[in-house]
């Protein structure tokens, strides 16, 4: 049974199990009140929100909350509520809203007490300290509890703590509970490294990076997850561009921590190997020519109703197709038959189809690879900058230019770069690398930093639309732009002015977001297992969760050819996820870690990175 607060009905259960506390669970009571300011500051009672007030009385609820069931002076509580400048009526106005607040709140809630107040709670009433219950929780556990626990924890967040409040409110304790979930994220991600998860955390360390481009720590588990997921020579490069950052800006070189970890992959240390991962269950012998299909994930969550997994094995003939490291693959999307690898001679992080070509980001070599869909010949167009993102539209291709801070426009019947995107705003003390980039709704989107651009395709100038925090993913079409973000928001902004329109609270990180049949689609990782998630485009409201049942998290996700496509780097599949839920979700083996994938010209394109170093 769930254990309830002290104080409040509400039941806390993110393990199925009680929150314990130093002697035992916690005791049910009957009535009370369940504080969040983990997020913005709420209230409720027996599931109802509370109104608590205008911003004074906000933001004094707020600071008892952040020193519940100790006594808050009365100086302190006059110096924060009014920055430093108090009128000279403040202690009688800071009464006033004491006793306010007690009316939304009960009486007995806040006590006056010298040389202040107090707020009283018994445990479990605040989601801070379930927060930290479960973090404590997760020390001594072993790799699989540990990480169990941390998400549990981590999912209690809802945003920036007490995020509605004005900035200039409780600074020293908002840093600090932002460094406390900071440092649960990494542990965490240590778990779930020691589990050999490390092929799906490189793209939630490399937006941890981005984020903090100075925290070490993050670094450190970023080179690790690239070196254990075969991508050697990036996880080497992660370490130049900090090292490079730390001169730069501080005039430092890295810690101990970093350069051991450099030295140990250019030895290619043992001790670094990825935890061998759980067998793969083999397909059923193929009997007949073309292709065998095995039901999967038996009891899997069902969309409509009727949602199952299939795997199309290919029959290993002597037309069969292998496909190496750093390909990209042409998958029949009728058949499932692998019909051609495609050698770029790097790392095809992303991949985008249109004006007759495939079009490959090639970040190793600095280069955007063309190939012809028809004789799959191969032309590599240097471009001379980091390469992250690429998107078709406007009869030109667009190149997001990673930490060169640039876009670039190429001119598909050239196969060279066109006039350059003019950003401005250059010079800033930290970097703004422009990792995303998409064409729809009249003109090309990008991210530079936590900044969303607009730019003209007709004069290639670029406008500062708006502020996005850590922005994961980006789709533009039907009249808007679609962003989710690394706090597990999904926004969805006006193209005729800078607005937000729709914000929703995913509980997940999205990332990965299409647009098809009129829906709004993106790939879930969470406390669940990753899941495939279809949305309202215009209110963002949840249709469906399609579960991601073979093992390894989903990395890109495309559209086209009746269908969702997705890809999963440990499993070596690619999914085939029918939108109505009326057909089989269908898997086909590709070849070890695909890693991007893009549907048109006829077939499905899969990138694949190179093998791991064993």
């Amino acid at each position: 049974m769930a254990a309830s607060c002290g104080l409040c009905r509400q039941d806390h259960d993110p393990l199925k199990g009680s929150f314990r506390g130093p002697k035992g669970p916690l005791k049910e009571a009957d009535t009370g009140i369940d504080y969040r300011i983990l997020g913005s500051l709420e209230a409720a009672e027996d599931g109802r929100p509370i109104a608590l007030g205008g911003s004074k009385q906000r933001a004094l609820l707020a600071l008892l909350l952040l020193h519940a069931n100790r006594v808050v002076s009365r100086d302190r509580l006059i110096d924060e509520l009014w920055d430093g400048s108090p009128p000279d009526t403040a202690s009688t106005a800071l009464q006033v809203h004491v006793s306010q607040l007690r009316k939304a709140v009960g009486r007995d809630a806040i006590v006056t007490q010298a040389p202040g107040y107090l707020v009283r709670l018994e445990p479990g009433c605040l989601d801070l300290e379930r927060f930290e219950q479960l973090v404590a929780d997760a020390r001594g556990l072993g790799a699989e509890g540990s990480s169990e626990k941390l998400r549990a924890a981590l999912g209690l967040w809802r945003g920036p703590p007490l995020a509605d409040l004005d900035d200039s409110v409780a600074r020293p304790e908002r840093a600090q509970l932002e460094e406390q979930r900071a440092s649960a994220v990494e542990q965490r991600i240590d778990a779930d490294l020691e589990l050999g998860r490390h092929a799906e955390l490189v793209p939630e360390l490399e937006a941890l990076v981005r984020e903090e481009p100075l925290r070490e720590r993050r670094r450190a588990q970023l080179m690790l997850a690239l070196y254990q997921s075969g991508r050697q020579a990036e996880a080497l490069d992660v370490y130049r561009r900090g090292r490079s950052l730390l001169a730069d800006e501080l005039g430092l070189e890295p810690g101990e921590e970093l350069r051991r970890l450099e030295k140990r992959i250019l030895e290619h240390d043992p001790a670094l190997a990825p935890p061998a991962p759980p067998p793969r269950a083999e397909a059923p012998e193929v009997r007949r020519p073309g292709r065998a299909r095995l039901a999967v994930a038996a009891g899997a969550i069902l969309l409509a109703g009727a949602i199952a997994a299939v795997v199309l094995g290919v029959t290993g003939g002597s037309d069969a197709v292998t496909v190496e490291p750093n390909s990209v693959a042409a998958v029949d999307p009728e058949t499932g038959r692998v019909e051609a690898s495609v050698p770029i001679g790097g790392h095809p992080v992303e991949i985008a189809v249109g004006e007759g070509a495939v079009w490959v980001a090639n970040p190793d070599q600095q280069t955007l690879v063309r190939i012809d869909p028809k004789t799959k010949a191969v032309t590599s167009i240097g471009l001379g900058t980091d390469v992250a993102d690429v998107a078709v539209g406007f009869g030109s291709v667009w190149v997001a230019g990673g930490n060169g801070e640039t876009v670039t426009r190429i001119d598909p019947k050239q196969n060279a770069p066109e006039a350059p995107v003019h950003l401005g705003g250059g010079g800033g003390v930290l970097p703004r690398p422009v990792f995303l980039v998409a064409t729809g709704a009249g003109s090309v989107w990008a991210t530079r930093g936590n900044t969303l651009l607009r730019i003209d395709p007709k004069t290639n100038e670029a406008r500062t639309w708006m502020t996005v925090n850590s922005p994961q993913g980006l789709v533009a079409g039907r009249g808007a732009v679609w962003v989710t973000q690394l706090n597990e928001h999904v926004l969805r902004i006006d193209t005729t002015t800078p607005k937000i329109t729709a914000d929703r609270d995913l509980s997940d990180l999205g990332q990965f977001p299409a647009l098809y049949r009129d829906s709004l689609w993106l790939v879930g990782y969470g406390e669940r297992k990753p899941h495939v998630l279809h949305l309202d485009p215009t209110t963002l409201t949840q249709q469906a969760a399609i579960p991601f049942t073979v093992a390894g998290y989903p990395a890109g996700l495309s559209a086209g050819a009746g269908a969702l496509w997705t890809v999963g780097p440990n499993s070596g599949y690619l999914w085939r996820i029918d939108p109505s839920g009326e057909l089989a979700t269908r898997v086909v083996w590709v070849a070890p870690h695909p890693i991007s994938v893009a549907v048109g010209e006829g077939a499905v394109w899969v990138g694949t990175q190179r093998e791991r170093v064993r």
